[in-house]
């Protein structure tokens, strides 16, 4: 079995064969620097990175291919479903406060409104077009508020899942030396 260093991060496997005299290597699964420890290098070379960086050295058995972990879910996260809801709420929301605000300041009339379908040619939808852009802000606003206040209530009732401690120092160990 010949040796290989595990990325502390996602676990992907590495033979240290291809390491060769390199110090440190780049992992092929999150992209992290990962150091090689000195008794497994062909030549000694210069120390570059903390002892922090260094997986745990693990016997690598035939068949197995580099293991990846699930990427981790945010349990504040709302859900798609809930995120089309707030949509569904939001776009006559948004359509009714800026025509209504429109209305109030008087830039959009009720004659203007009956002109978009009562009359003929393209000049009768430019009093609705020109409130269209406040319309996308206010269902954006709406939309982005909304799904944080969501996420901060979810945060609230679900606790944080407890993260493994992490080690300063990884434990290497010597590769399985086959019996004489």
């Amino acid at each position: 079995m010949a040796p290989v260093l595990q990325c502390p991060d996602c676990g992907t496997k590495h033979p240290l064969a291809v390491a060769g005299q390199a110090a440190s290597f780049r992992c092929t699964g999150c992209d992290r620097v990962l150091k090689v420890p000195a008794q497994f290098r062909t030549s000694p070379g210069p120390e570059a990175l903390s002892d922090a960086s260094v997986g745990a050295v693990v016997p690598h058995r035939n068949g197995d291919g580099p293991a990846r972990r699930a990427p981790k879910e945010r349990s504040d996260a709302v859900p798609r479903v809930w995120r089309f809801i707030v949509w569904l709420i939001a776009l006559p929301l948004a359509f009714a406060i800026v025509f209504g605000f429109a209305r109030a300041i008087g830039i959009l009339s009720g004659n203007q409104l009956q002109d978009v379908f009562l009359d003929t040619g393209w000049d009768r939808f430019w009093p609705v077009a020109r409130l269209l852009p406040f319309v996308a802000l206010v269902m954006a606003a709406i939309v982005q508020f909304s799904v944080a206040g969501l996420a901060r209530l979810r945060a609230k009732k679900v606790p944080p899942p407890p993260e493994p401690p992490r080690q300063d120092r990884t434990e290497m160990r010597e590769p399985a030396r086959p019996a004489s």
